[in-house]
């Protein structure tokens, strides 16, 4: 696709997609720059651009969705591993040796 073209479809389209978008929840603006992106790669343009874009903007939100969702759950078991932390622990177990 050329600069033209990525642009008209830009104009023609990122507002409606960024409203589809937010009515899936986070992260819509990333999701339609993400898709225009993947947009901007294309050697021809999609038949349909709007369902194309939706789509791909959906893939992605759920993509980081999914990504942000592992990495709060790697933190939290992280956390609930590590042994419990009162205090200054460095002096009392240097007495006990």
């Amino acid at each position: 696709l050329d600069f033209d073209e990525l642009n008209r479809l830009w104009d023609a389209h990122a507002d409606r997609l960024l409203l589809i978008m937010r009515s899936h929840g986070e992260a819509a603006e990333e999701a339609v720059q993400e898709a225009f992106l993947a947009l901007a790669t294309q050697r021809r343009l999609p038949a349909a651009p709007l369902p194309w874009l939706i789509r791909t903007a959906r893939n992605f939100a759920l993509q980081s969705h999914r990504s942000n969702a592992r990495r709060q759950q790697h933190h939290l078991a992280i956390r609930q591993s590590a042994p419990a932390v009162s205090g200054d622990t460095t002096h009392t177990s240097l007495e006990a040796r």
